[in-house]
């Protein structure tokens, strides 16, 4: 971030976003949710008898049984909630 800073020649206390915006560059945390979204929808995609379906079913199946679950479907579940999807995991 300070060589992205000192190439633009802005402060050190100009925003990260907006470097990044300067720079069309995007926050790795981004590339992350974007790429487990798309495997997400990878999954809902393939056929009922897969083993990663069943799998998937399995995960759902265990956030209803015991909410305070922890697995990939309620980390799934919880990122799509924060960024306002939540409509989408219900459908």
């Amino acid at each position: 971030m300070q060589f992205c800073k000192r190439l633009l020649g802005v402060k050190k206390c100009t925003q990260k976003d907006f470097v990044y915006g300067e720079l069309g560059r995007c926050q790795l945390r981004n590339y992350r949710m974007y790429n487990i979204v798309k495997y997400w929808t990878k999954i809902l995609l393939c056929d009922n008898k897969r083993y990663l379906k069943i799998v998937y079913y399995m995960l759902c199946e265990d956030i209803l049984d015991r909410p305070t679950c922890k697995n990939w479907c309620s980390l799934l579940r919880d990122m799509l909630f924060t960024l306002g999807f939540a409509d989408v995991w219900y459908s």
